[in-house]
């Protein structure tokens, strides 16, 4: 809840893994909701993300995936 920033359609954290959601999902729309930290002392390096993959079948959206995604080494 409370999402510091939604990414509409745009993934808004970044690290060293390699996002494939649009290799397994190609025609999905994607709604990222991100959170830059909870502790201050890690300077962002607790980053976190909700994502919801949707894709439209018969006129509806429907979701595909919930994926979790944070900060990795």
């Amino acid at each position: 809840m409370n999402a510091e920033e939604i990414g509409w359609n745009e993934m808004k954290g970044s690290g060293n893994s390699i996002p494939n959601i649009k290799d397994v999902y190609p025609d999905s729309y994607l709604v990222d909701y991100y959170f830059s930290g909870f502790n201050k002392d890690y300077k962002g390096m607790d980053w976190e993300s909700l994502i919801l993959v949707l894709e439209e079948h018969d006129g509806g959206w429907y979701i595909v995936a919930i994926v979790h995604s944070q900060w990795t080494i």
